[in-house]
């Protein structure tokens, strides 16, 4: 037999309250993201990336809230608030992207190609006092380019951190006939470059004979490890020799030219 509950005892059976799941994390998360925006702007150089790893400890908090009002609330109807949740969500992402604005315009701006000048023109000078009674040399530029938005900016080049690309344009003065003398001194250049107190990324050595004899171009570029472990044997075969295209006369264009001058 089907017993149907009176209003009376429905009356006072106790309601049945229901709370919302995500409240109190995307609160703690909220004012954690307005915290570390906040110091961002009197700390441009603050490692936001540290801080973004730590994402996950979101869904550890979230975790953390359902079982505690599972445990201690049984009563309560637990809600997830799926549109909250995302809306906070954006609303973070938002925040951080913005964030990041002001690091992004100091180190791609005036001020962070300022600061790449400025340190090019220190390894310049640094090249310079290294190499400059060296007569195989005959012109050295030094480019440097910063690759984390945590850089100080007005770092001098002797405390560079090693995520830097720092290199070298070595113009040598000698006249070579082959490819080994060219590497030969390359080679003992770099020696030198290596035992100094610079932490450079690439070196690329040029020769131009500026005569119409061949070869009249010789370039050699020392970039990966084992470019700058190998010997002078090893860095001949890695020599480019081009000969200009103005210089290069095949049978059609000669008779080009004889035909014109008639």
């Amino acid at each position: 037999m089907k017993i149907e509950q009176t209003p009376a005892a429905a009356a006072s059976s106790p309601p049945v309250h229901s709370r919302r799941v995500g409240t109190f994390t995307m609160g703690v998360c909220l004012v954690f993201c307005g915290i570390l925006i906040l110091l961002t702007l009197f700390a441009p150089s603050l490692d936001l990336s540290f801080y973004i790893k730590l994402c996950p400890l979101v869904l550890v908090l979230l975790g953390a809230e359902i079982i505690w009002f599972s445990v201690r609330r049984p009563d309560e109807k637990l809600r997830y608030d799926f549109l909250s949740m995302i809306l906070c969500f954006l609303v973070i992402c938002g925040s951080f992207f913005l964030a990041l604005v002001p690091s992004l315009v100091r180190f791609y701006g005036p001020e962070g190609e300022a600061a790449c000048y400025r340190l090019s023109g220190e390894l310049d000078q640094a090249c310079y006092q290294l190499l400059k009674d060296d007569p195989r040399i005959c012109d050295c530029s030094g480019f440097v380019y910063l690759s984390s938005l945590e850089t100080d900016l007005s770092v001098p080049l002797s405390e560079l951190s090693s995520d830097s690309y720092q290199a070298l344009d070595i113009d040598l003065a000698g006249g070579y006939t082959d490819a080994e003398a060219f590497a030969k001194d390359a080679y003992d250049i770099w020696q030198i470059l290596k035992e100094s107190d610079l932490n450079l990324s690439e070196v690329s050595f040029y020769w131009n004979s500026q005569q119409d004899t061949s070869p009249s171009q010789m370039s050699l570029t020392i970039r990966s490890a084992f470019s700058q472990n190998a010997s002078a044997d090893q860095l001949t075969r890695m020599v480019v020799v081009e000969q200009p295209v103005d210089t290069i006369v095949t049978d059609d264009t000669q008779e080009l030219f004889e035909a014109a001058a008639s």
